[in-house]
């Protein structure tokens, strides 16, 4: 308003020509409007350079706080997700190691004394209230289902593949996310181990055990959860699928996506992409709502899942467009 009116007054003067006194004349110059101008351009673009660099820079404070938080958050969860399968292991590996347990097996599955069998079924029913297991299979070395305790849901359509595999090779192994073929369609987790028994003092197998676990008890949500309040936040678990990237978890923004959305490797513009090529880190990308993101990516060990923590960019930098308003 002052450049204004500076302006507007010489031009008014030089216009109109008015003429003081000499006093007048010589204490009050008539302003020079290529001046005025000349001054409000300078200081106008001054105004706006300094204004850039400043939002610029608080930008990149921003995104670089942003960064900081979704590190924290991807890696308190990884630590979690990994402390928990660690977890599910120790329970495998407590039959595995229990040579007397692999000894009442053999005898029940191999020698046919059903003597055995009750106390069987209460070690494994104990095991499987204890961790909440939705149940515990257990197979002999021909891959013949023994002895269920737990829910029914059907099977996997890979375990008789992994049981055999388990037998053979004596080491225990993980099925990853599958759905069940049973009409629930659940999605399940399979931790298979060997039971191993003592066959004149050398090491034998009995059978093996399936330990089945429903995601969505406790895994699906910590994945979920997001500590701090946001309309965008959210954690992913994927993994690479021949050329496509597989969510693993139910998506805050796509209801009933575990297993199902499969989104093709086509390019590294999705944080999903970046995750499923194997790249880990901070990033800025598009989610699997073609929404620009902050993202930042893990791996989970001993698996070939990804972790990706993101947030809207429009979320993040909002305080941005108060900054620029009043500048």
């Amino acid at each position: 308003g002052l450049f204004l009116y500076l302006l507007l007054r010489a031009d008014d003067v030089a216009r109109h020509g008015v003429v003081t006194d000499a006093v007048d004349s010589r204490t009050n110059p008539p302003l020079n409007p290529r001046l005025v101008l000349g001054a409000f351009i300078g200081l106008s673009a001054t105004i706006l350079i300094t204004s850039y660099f400043v939002t610029t820079q608080i930008a990149q404070f921003i995104r670089q706080h942003e960064i900081g938080v979704l590190t924290a958050i991807s890696d308190l969860k990884v630590n979690e997700i990994e402390k928990w399968l660690e977890e599910r292991w120790n329970d495998a590996s407590v039959f595995s190691i229990d040579h007397r347990f692999g000894d009442r097996v053999h005898r029940w599955l191999d020698l046919g004394d059903n003597t055995h069998r009750a106390r069987i079924g209460e070690r494994i029913k104990a095991a499987q209230t204890k961790v909440d297991y939705e149940s515990i299979l257990l197979y002999d070395l021909r891959g013949r289902l023994r002895l269920e305790i737990g829910t029914e849901h059907g099977t996997n359509p890979n375990l008789d593949q992994l049981v055999r595999e388990v037998a053979k090779t004596r080491v225990s192994q993980f099925s990853d996310f599958y759905r069940s073929n049973a009409r629930s369609n659940k999605v399940f987790l399979d931790f298979i181990t060997p039971l191993v028994f003592d066959d004149q003092d050398r090491p034998a197998i009995a059978g093996v055990m399936v330990l089945r676990v429903d995601p969505t008890y406790y895994l699906y949500n910590l994945v979920q959860y997001w500590p701090l309040q946001s309309r965008s936040g959210e954690t992913l678990l994927v993994r690479r699928e021949g050329d496509a990237v597989l969510y693993l978890n139910e998506l805050r923004h796509r209801p009933d996506s575990a297993l199902t959305l499969r989104m093709p490797l086509t390019s590294l513009r999705l944080s999903a992409d970046q995750a499923a090529s194997g790249m880990t880190g901070a990033f800025e990308g598009e989610d699997y709502r073609g929404m620009p993101v902050f993202s930042v990516i893990r791996p989970i060990r001993g698996t070939l899942w990804h972790l990706v923590t993101k947030v809207d960019r429009d979320e993040v930098l909002a305080p941005m467009r108060n900054v620029q308003m009043v500048s």
